[in-house]
């Protein structure tokens, strides 16, 4: 009997022993596989400069060099994943489509799913106006209809200031609404607005001061200290341990100045500091 006990005793253990080397053999394979597969990165595919596609359909922007830079510094090629705008980009994040976002990110302490690097790029938000509208103060727009773009990451903060948001697709129509008064005010990141007057020389300055027409489209900045601006951060769902990896990664690419020399390339100026 103690030798019946004793054969069966070396069963349980052979058998304990044998899931145990599945299990860390199927680990590590796991890993492995993690670390050689492609990093899924999500971007918005129009939010230029930050990202957008080019006339042959490639993702191009801030924000898909600063992907790439990480990919390399976690020795893993990377696919860039173009979305319409930032719900559908956590919608594929929480799914797994997607390993890692990059846009307009808060901190998310709260929500213990969800993980945010540090501040990788800080924008200004731009108010403006038509030179003929009235509402020349922030405290003169409470209430007023305020446009910005579909993409645009401004709404919690036109809520917060009382302003009622009118979502546009483009600039153009932004600034179309309001030459015909159907907004009082617009809103665009600092890098938007700069791109969009570089394109526009129209709106900055008047060709002939005596033509009313071209003084009344020339664009104005509504200036304000409770008009806070945004914080670009890279995102991440359940995935603890390549946050981690990123911000690793992303300090590296800070102290060795590569993310200050993607801000200039993009934007003219470093947007690492706030």
């Amino acid at each position: 009997m103690s030798h019946t006990k004793h054969h069966l005793n070396l069963k349980l253990v052979s058998l304990f022993l044998t899931l145990l080397i599945l299990f860390v053999g199927f680990f590590f394979v796991h890993r492995i596989h993690a670390a050689n597969s492609p990093l899924k990165v999500g971007v918005v595919s129009n939010d230029a400069p930050l990202s957008s596609k080019t006339s042959s359909h490639k993702p191009t922007g801030a924000n898909v060099v600063v992907a790439k830079k990480l990919a390399q510094k976690l020795n893993r090629s990377v696919q860039i994943v173009t979305v319409k705008n930032q719900t559908e980009l956590k919608s594929q994040l929480r799914q797994g489509q997607v390993d890692l976002g990059l846009g307009y990110f808060s901190p998310t302490k709260k929500q213990y799913s969800w993980q945010t690097s540090q501040p990788i790029f800080y924008l200004d938000n731009v108010l403006f106006r038509r030179a003929d509208g009235k509402q020349k103060s922030l405290v003169k727009l409470t209430g007023k209809k305020v446009g910005k773009l579909t993409t645009g990451p401004q709404t919690a903060i036109l809520k917060k200031l009382a302003l009622k948001e009118k979502n546009y697709a483009s600039p153009d129509t932004m600034v179309a609404a309001l030459k015909k008064k159907q907004i009082r005010a617009a809103v665009l990141t600092g890098p938007q607005y700069a791109t969009y007057l570089q394109q526009h020389p129209e709106f900055v300055q008047a060709k002939d001061h005596t033509d009313p027409r071209q003084t009344k489209q020339v664009l104005k900045r509504i200036s304000d200290p409770q008009l806070t601006g945004q914080t670009v951060r890279v995102v991440s769902y359940d995935h603890r341990r390549l946050t981690r990896q990123v911000s690793r990664a992303l300090k590296q690419l800070k102290q060795s100045g590569e993310l200050n020399q993607i801000s200039r390339r993009f934007f003219g100026k470093d947007l690492t500091l706030e």
